[in-house]
């Protein structure tokens, strides 16, 4: 036996499809804590998403930190919730050392390529990285810290870039020892 729809109950159950799908869309999925380990991924990563605007829009690095402080925290665009300390430790290491940390990105950056050739993208993990490489938080030991930014360069680049970055920090590092 089939069931014939009128066109009433159509839009009934049209209706009741909407409302079901409003009520699931107002349910927002509030980040879960994290390990510290993910805290820690997810403050480098928005540390270097903070440089990346910092850099192309030509703002001084504690207007955007406030921005992120402000909305990006509040908003939950991530899985876990972040590590505040740690994003605010990068990015007072970025306002404070901003000099050294293109300094050094000049010296390392090899070949015919030049700090304003490198992909705005990159330059910004490389500039988090060197930071975090001449201030590490809590101690963190720097072949570790070197992985982590090599993790975040995968999120946007292949292998190769995340190689370069390898190599680039791995240099910063060998310089700074």
């Amino acid at each position: 036996m089939f069931y014939k729809m009128t066109e009433k109950s159509r839009f009934k159950s049209f209706e009741e499809l909407t409302a079901k799908a409003n009520k699931n869309a107002e349910k927002t999925i509030k980040p879960r804590r994290g390990s510290r380990y993910e805290r820690h991924r997810i403050a480098r990563l928005m540390a270097v998403q903070a440089t990346y605007e910092a850099n192309h829009n030509n703002l001084p690095f504690q207007r955007v930190t406030k921005s992120f402080l402000e909305f990006r925290f509040k908003n939950h665009d991530h899985p876990v919730i972040p590590d505040r300390d740690l994003f605010l430790h990068l990015m007072k290491i970025l306002e404070a050392r901003n000099d050294q940390v293109n300094e050094i990105l000049e010296q390392i950056v090899v070949g015919t390529w030049t700090l304003d050739a490198l992909d705005s993208v990159l330059k910004s993990i490389l500039m988090v990285g060197v930071a975090e490489l001449l201030e590490p938080y809590k101690n963190a030991p720097k072949p570790l810290l070197i992985s982590e930014y090599v993790e975040v360069a995968k999120g946007f680049f292949d292998n190769k870039e995340a190689g370069y970055v390898n190599k680039a920090l791995d240099s910063v590092l060998k310089k700074l020892s």
